[in-house]
């Protein structure tokens, strides 16, 4: 995976410092660029196929034009990871120009540093400051091995600690210290050479103003519409459409990425993980055919040996911020490797952009499931105030396990949740643009669930390609933030682009999602529905027979796939219950020396 290392000596030279080199680990060839100075030490690796990662002082050679005044100056630029059209590394700020990104980015001038993330934070950077030293890495763990070859103080965080263990990820700029922050969204931080000042600027707001209302909306605005989603990813597609893969399922999102690769001629390797003869299996094969597609197509099919090889190593790359349950990530490296796969695309959360994801609820009882199947309620209805947004966020970070946290932990008995929800929610509001609490909420689940929870699974294969993420190109997201809440619910918008745009992937049904994209919103939503509630019923029942007596239909099935195994009863000590997040807490003391008291 490429990593950047970098420290700022604010008050002394490198001179007075200890030399360091942070110790990073990589799965396939990388190329090392070091820079230092009296001010400054860098250390970064990427790609070893990757040729314009770094620029250095004649800009002219590279195709860019000197003429603009905010590159005239710059010695050196980094790119850690992709930006479109390449020459905005120069000017990230300039997000209404720019088709995607995902990135790290260093620009070196004789007067100043200045460090971006994307508006996303895909690619996670953490820092340090104090008033000697200004640290920022892709890792911690060089950060803290730096600190602690200088005697720096560390200071273990509990809330850090506290959320890893009960919902699994991390929220605001909160890590397992203190003393080293996540760098949030759309962050610029300037290194003024001549002062020493370090400032951090915010270069991007989230806009949620709704221009795409229900009311006004007619084929006319959706042909508009659908127009700037066909554009945007014809532009991310065309740029890389060479050495491509993807990982499908057959849902929605690989599908759709598919189709438009299909459109595009683009002929990716293809890589499915479900069972044999599972749903994800079968679907993978249809689209497969019909992109004419079937000989790139790779099944893996996934084992309790896909876990338990994988679980430690899994924790040297996301270093405790998802647990090992998406492991199996790493298995793909060979994949990859043969078929000379350099960008792997993957469709992750696109239908909680453009469909209905984020909007459902799934309660069981009686009355609930009588109002969403029958009059199709959801979360638009129920979150009208600040204390709604907070109320269903405290639930989705485990709020429920609090009691036993505080019991089973000292560590945890001063943590309020509540407080530390309502300060982010705060800092929210500040910070974007929205008409409602539901933006809120939706914004928070944005930072959270995807940039915070699935990507950093995602990062796993980053280890050997880089990763492409189709549905946050710039253009097609802040368009579909700006689109009335009730044309997404129920994959409304989802499912008749699709319909008007790629209409024979479209007609495939899959079980329980109802994404044969021409039924009704209510046969949809009771196949969702039904389909949850029987997977909520499976586990129930092998969980209390410990045993995999009945097969779930998914590739996302621990209970499948392991119970059945001596080795894997082992591995988590025989506790089929807690035995994922004790297991995962025991990794994370390890791997930092820490200790969950």
């Amino acid at each position: 995976m490429p990593e950047i290392y970098f420290e700022y000596y604010k008050n002394t030279k490198i001179s007075e410092f200890k030399s360091f080199k942070p110790n990073f680990k990589f799965y396939v060839q990388h190329n090392l660029f070091k820079k230092s100075s009296e001010k400054y030490m860098i250390y970064f690796y990427d790609f070893d196929w990757k040729k314009d990662s770094v620029i250095k002082n004649d800009l002219n050679d590279y195709g860019i034009d000197k003429i603009q005044e905010n590159i005239s100056n710059t010695q050196i630029s980094i790119l850690n990871g992709e930006i479109l059209p390449k020459k905005k590394r120069f000017d990230p700020e300039d997000t209404e120009n720019i088709t995607y990104g995902a990135f790290n980015i260093v620009n070196i001038d004789e007067n100043s540093i200045k460090i971006y993330n994307d508006i996303f934070s895909m690619i996670p950077l953490y820092y340090y400051a104090d008033n000697d030293i200004f640290i920022f890495s892709t890792k911690m763990k060089p950060i803290i091995e730096r600190l602690k070859s200088l005697s720096k103080t560390l200071t273990e965080d509990n809330v850090g600690k506290y959320l890893s263990a009960s919902c699994g990820y991390f929220i605001g700029d909160y890590t397992f210290f203190k003393e080293i922050k996540y760098l949030k969204q759309g962050i610029k931080i300037t290194i003024d050479l001549k002062s020493n000042e370090i400032s951090f600027s915010r270069y991007y707001t989230y806009n949620y103003t709704k221009k795409y209302k229900k009311e006004s909306m007619n084929e006319e605005k959706f042909a508009e519409l659908f127009d700037i989603f066909d554009d945007s990813q014809k532009t991310l597609l065309s740029n890389y459409s060479k050495n491509t893969g993807l990982m499908i399922s057959g849902g929605l999102d690989s599908r759709y990425i598919l189709a438009k690769m299909d459109k595009l001629n683009i002929k990716p390797f293809l890589l499915n993980m479900g069972h044999e003869n599972s749903a994800e299996t079968k679907l993978a094969i249809k689209i497969a055919n019909l992109s004419n597609n079937t000989n790139n197509l790779t099944i893996n099919e996934l084992t309790e040996d896909n876990i338990i090889k994988n679980a430690e190593e899994y924790y040297k790359i996301n270093e405790g911020f998802e647990n090992f349950e998406c492991d199996y990530l790493l298995d793909f490296k060979d994949w990859a490797v043969n078929n000379n796969v350099r960008y792997l695309y993957n469709g992750y959360f696109g239908d909680c952009l453009l469909g209905g994801t984020l909007y459902a609820r799934r309660n069981f009882d009686i009355r609930s499931i009588f109002d969403q199947i029958v009059f199709l309620k959801d979360l638009i209805g129920e979150i009208n105030t600040k204390e709604d947004c907070i109320n269903l966020i405290l639930k989705n970070l485990g709020i429920s396990k609090e009691k036993a946290l505080k019991e089973q932990y000292e560590d945890f008995k001063e943590i309020d949740l509540r407080k530390i929800v309502e300060k982010e929610i705060d800092l929210i509001m500040n910070e974007i643009k929205y008409e409602n609490y539901l933006d809120v909420y939706l914004h928070f689940q944005f930072l959270t669930r995807a940039h915070r929870h699935v990507l950093n699974g995602c990062l796993a294969t980053r280890s050997f390609s880089e990763f492409i993420h189709p549905f946050f190109a710039y253009r097609m997201f802040e368009t579909a933030l700006k689109v009335d809440d009730s044309l997404k619910t129920q994959h409304h918008m989802y499912k008749k682009y699709l319909i008007d745009r790629f209409p024979k992937y479209a007609r495939i049904n899959k079980s329980g999602w109802g994404v044969d994209c021409y039924k009704s919103a209510k046969v949809c939503k009771f196949g969702e529905y039904y389909e949850a509630f029987k997977n909520k019923m499976i586990n129930l029942a092998n969980n209390k027979l410990e045993k995999p007596l009945i097969k779930m239909d998914t590739y996302y099935d621990a209970t499948y796939w392991y119970y059945d195994s001596e080795e894997f009863r082992k591995f988590l000590k025989y506790d089929l219950q807690n035995g994922f997040m004790n297991k995962h807490i025991e990794y994370i003391e390890k791997y930092y020396n820490i200790k969950y008291k």
